[in-house]
Formats: C-alpha cells, sequence, structure tokens
C-alpha cells in the first residue's frame, strides 16, 4: 500500500484547492476541527478568504519554492502572482499586479 507524505498533501492543496480554485475540496483536506491562526473561522474562514480573494484576483497563482518536512510538520515556502480586478478589503480593482512571498507551517495533528 503506497503511502502519502504530509509535503504531497500540501501540494496537492496549492495545486488542487488554490490553483484550480476550488474551493469545494477544502473539506478533503481540512478537518471540521481545522484552526487557522491567521483567519478565524476555522474550514468555513479559510474558504470565504479564498472566494473573496479570488474574486479580486482572479488570476492568482501561488508555486511553491521550497517545502521542509519534520514529523507531522510541512513548512512550505511560497510566491504568490496576480492582477487586482475586483474590489479586495474595500478597495476597487486597480489592474495592477502583485507578487508576494510567504511561509507557512501546516501541522498533520
Amino acid at each position: 500500500m503506497d503511502t502519502v507524505s504530509n509535503k504531497d498533501v500540501v501540494r496537492r492543496i496549492y495545486e488542487e484547492v488554490v490553483n484550480a480554485q476550488r474551493f469545494d475540496l477544502l473539506e478533503d483536506y481540512f478537518s471540521p476541527e481545522y484552526v487557522n491562526h491567521k483567519m478565524p473561522g476555522g474550514r468555513e474562514g479559510t474558504k470565504q478568504l479564498f472566494v473573496m480573494s479570488f474574486d479580486a484576483f482572479p488570476d492568482a497563482q501561488v508555486s511553491i519554492d521550497s517545502m521542509c518536512e519534520a514529523g507531522d510538520r510541512v513548512w512550505v515556502r511560497i510566491s504568490m502572482r496576480g492582477t487586482h480586478l475586483g474590489t479586495f478589503m474595500g478597495m476597487p480593482g486597480t489592474g495592477r499586479t502583485f507578487a508576494a512571498t510567504t511561509i507557512n507551517v501546516k501541522c498533520a495533528d
């Protein structure tokens, strides 16, 4: 039987959920008890954040720059790019592009 590493799961989240904008798949990857310490509201709050973000930046894409796995934790450094075309946090679309880099830690708790 094949085992799937936590890194594989994290990679699939970025590819299948974020880049493909398939937010319905969050339920496949995040338990109902999921806590996001950056965004309140657990799994539903995370879904709302994705919907709001992609409404404003419909062409946004994430690329994985590096990943590290230790036990049940995965650190991932990602780069995001997109164009501000819709309203985001009260600011109407500007047509300007953005690029950002962030580091996230995912735990398999």
